[in-house]
C-alpha cells in the first residue's frame, strides 16, 4: 500500500475530526475494508507483546540518575534498522573496549538529530502564516537542531 493512501486516509479524519488521535486511527482502520487495515497487526496475542516491547523500552528510558537537578538517563540504545538493538549503560559505552557500541550509539543519535531537523524544517516551511515571533522560535529551534548535529557528528 503506497503511503500516500496512508496520507489521503489520516487527512480525512483530521478534516472530519479537527485533529488526529491514534484511539481513531485504530477504530477506523479496523474493518478489513478499510485502506489502512493492514497497517495494524490484529493478531491481539502478538499486538499485546509488541506493546509489551513499547512498555519494556519506556521501563527502561525511565531509569535516570538525578543530580544537582539534572536528570541523566542510566542506559542508551545501542543499534537501530532492521534489528531491535539494545540498551547498554551509558557509563560502559564510553569506555575505550566497547567503541564500536559508542559509535552505534552515536549513529542512532545522528539519525535522531536528522529527524528533529526534519520535523522543524517542516514547521518552519508551514510557518508562514504565522506570527513573526513564532517563526523567530523555530529559527531558534533549527539553530539548536543543527549545532546538536555538528556537536554530534564532531565527535569522534
Amino acid at each position: 500500500m503506497a503511503s500516500n493512501v496512508v496520507a489521503v486516509e489520516l487527512e480525512r479524519i483530521r478534516e472530519r475530526d479537527g485533529v488526529i488521535r491514534a484511539s481513531v486511527v485504530v477504530e477506523e482502520a479496523k474493518p478489513e475494508e478499510s485502506p489502512i487495515h493492514d497497517r495494524f497487526t490484529w493478531d491481539d496475542e502478538k499486538a499485546a507483546n509488541e506493546y509489551r516491547l513499547i512498555e519494556a523500552r519506556q521501563l527502561i528510558r525511565s531509569v535516570v540518575v538525578v543530580s544537582n537537578g539534572r536528570s541523566e538517563p542510566i542506559y542508551a540504545h545501542v543499534g537501530s534498522g532492521a534489528s531491535e538493538g539494545y540498551y547498554q549503560s551509558v557509563h560502559v559505552l564510553v569506555q575505550p573496549a566497547h567503541r564500536d557500541e559508542f559509535e552505534a550509539a552515536l549513529s542512532e543519535l545522528r539519525s535522531r538529530l536528522v529527524a528533529a531537523a526534519a520535523s522543524v524544517s517542516a514547521l518552519e516551511n508551514a510557518a508562514a502564516a504565522a506570527t513573526p515571533e513564532r517563526r523567530a522560535q523555530l529559527r531558534r529551534v533549527a539553530s539548536k537542531v543543527q549545532e546538536a548535529r555538528e556537536a554530534v557528528t564532531s565527535v569522534a
